[in-house]
């Protein structure tokens, strides 16, 4: 299931920071809730309300893993972007996220490049570790990768990237980005801060950065 729970979170983060094309506000309300005051002085970002110790059959990468025909242990990028064409289909989007992914053997291509073009995390197959993990970072000249690993401890882990990626290693990436020359829209207002919501633009406008944010 770990690649419906790196689809999952990279879905987040394009609705809350990019596009408001991945959710409509129904189904964003169906697996998202938010802990804290409602007038707490920190920015209160949504979180998932369904998970492994939290009713997990109706959270959202059971449900895309459902709308996927219940495929698991999936061996390339297509099966994962086919997971998230079906979601779009299902709540009847329109078509406004764009993306790629690479064949799952000899690569010629490599997950940060997508990482920088779009200013998006990029979800990776670590074969080796038999996981799927969400990279957001890279250090050029370490050539070291900041990944998300997806689980509720030690989530945030620093990974050298012949670790996991190079010319002849098995396993795969997927990057998900708004449509290039397509009007995106307002983000919608997802966080809370003292009382009221906001959406991102409006809170960066406000001097506020990522470090602000109470726990994501």
């Amino acid at each position: 299931m770990c690649e419906y729970i790196s689809l999952s979170t990279i879905m987040t983060y394009l609705e809350l920071f990019k596009s408001p094309s991945v959710f409509t506000q129904k189904s964003f309300n169906d697996y998202f809730d938010y802990s804290g005051s409602d007038y707490s002085e920190e920015i209160i970002a949504p979180y998932h309300k369904y998970f492994q110790n939290s009713k997990p059959e109706k959270s959202l990468p059971v449900k895309l893993w459902e709308l996927n025909n219940k495929k698991t242990d999936l061996l390339g990028g297509g099966s994962v972007h086919n997971a998230f064409r079906k979601w779009n289909k299902h709540l009847n989007l329109p078509w406004k996220i764009d993306d790629e992914y690479s064949a799952a053997w000899w690569h010629t291509s490599s997950p940060e490049e997508w990482l920088i073009k779009y200013d998006v995390p990029v979800m990776v197959s670590w074969v080796k570790n038999q996981h799927n993990i969400v990279i957001y970072g890279y250090d050029k000249p370490t050539k070291r990768y900041l990944v998300h690993y997806g689980w509720g401890y030690q989530q945030s882990r620093i990974i050298n990237k012949a670790d996991i990626w190079r010319l002849s290693s098995m396993g795969f990436w997927n990057a998900f980005y708004p449509t290039p020359n397509v009007v995106k829209g307002e983000l919608k207002p997802l966080f809370k801060y003292n009382g009221q919501k906001y959406n991102w633009t409006q809170l960066e406008n406000m001097g506020f950065s990522a470090d602000d944010i109470k726990e994501m």
